[in-house]
């Protein structure tokens, strides 16, 4: 979730993993750990991560207005994504900072997506909030303060992570629409406005299968997830059990965990249902800083019962 896969950041933090785990007596990967190893690569200066991500900022100061540059992406990595709440975050009008944010676009630093402003290296923003942040902080000048600070923030963010994956997929998503406040995003090249729902609530068709109910303005957006991969019948049942609420449906969404046949996929454009992949909704999640979702869970009691 951290690395988002990328093989670099995988391969450094992993060897330095094994590396603490050398000199330990027994050897088990913990949370400390792994706490020990993102300070080894990500927190001190010798790292490779540190010193990768570094030289990225090096070449920012370069620019003039480098301090306004840093600050705008401060702030981003600080959990402000729209243009209004970095503007705020910098105390500069809208306006100039839209030049700012261009230029950063331009650079590959930043990307937009709706209303949504993101890091395309998402280690970078990371680094940014929990290491560099922290070192040029005139409060926090002694070392093993730092540390001590950023162990105490590893540990958090890590226990968070591990409480969120015990989380089904639905509570996750429906967690996810309360975040919702009018904002728009591009998802598989569909435009989307982001409601902000008056009501959300997890309900089970008569078979007893979960799906997320979300109502906004007398309309309403039904989500459905399916573990396995999705075949024509899932599409058919869905629709049916759907239309069967007889309520007016602004979107149908079905979460595909497993895929989905080409065939099926064809039917679900004809219902009109959206399929958002695991993937496609980790997009979602990662622009309202959520964790992305790696252990696909999804309860099935009532399919277990029958």
């Amino acid at each position: 979730s951290l690395t988002e896969g990328n093989p670099f950041y995988l391969d450094t933090i992993s060897q330095a993993v094994r590396d603490v785990v050398s000199s330990m007596t027994f050897k088990r990967v913990n949370q400390e750990v792994l706490i020990d190893a993102l300070v080894k690569t990500l927190f001190n200066s010798k790292g490779c991560i540190f010193q990768y991500l570094n030289s990225s900022l090096e070449t920012l100061k370069q620019k003039k207005s480098s301090e306004v540059y840093i600050s705008i992406l401060i702030s981003i990595a600080n959990g402000s994504y729209r243009l209004k709440e970095i503007s705020k975050a910098v105390k500069k009008r809208t306006g100039d900072v839209s030049k700012y944010m261009s230029d950063l676009i331009e650079m590959n630093i930043l990307y937009k997506n709706g209303s949504f402003y993101k890091f395309i290296d998402k280690m970078f923003g990371f680094w940014l909030r929990f290491v560099y942040q922290k070192k040029r902080s005139a409060i926090i000048s002694y070392l093993p303060d730092r540390i001590r600070i950023f162990h105490g923030e590893m540990k958090y963010l890590i226990d968070a992570f591990t409480n969120e994956e015990s989380k089904d997929i639905l509570s996750r998503v429906a967690a996810l629409f309360k975040r919702f406040d009018s904002e728009t995003i591009t998802i598989l090249d569909k435009e989307y406005k982001l409601p902000a729902f008056s009501s959300i609530a997890i309900m089970r068709f008569d078979n007893g299968d979960p799906y997320i109910l979300a109502k906004a303005n007398k309309k309403a957006w039904i989500v459905s997830a399916n573990h396995d991969e999705l075949k024509d019948l899932d599409i058919i049942d869905f629709a049916d059990r759907r239309k069967a609420l007889k309520l007016p449906v602004q979107e149908k969404i079905l979460i595909a965990i497993s895929g989905i046949e080409i065939n099926a996929h064809l039917l679900a454009k004809e219902e009109k249902i959206s399929i958002w992949s695991i993937e496609t909704l980790n997009q979602i999640m990662a622009h309202y800083g959520n964790d992305m979702i790696v252990d696909f869970k999804y309860k099935k009691e009532a399919k277990k019962t029958r």
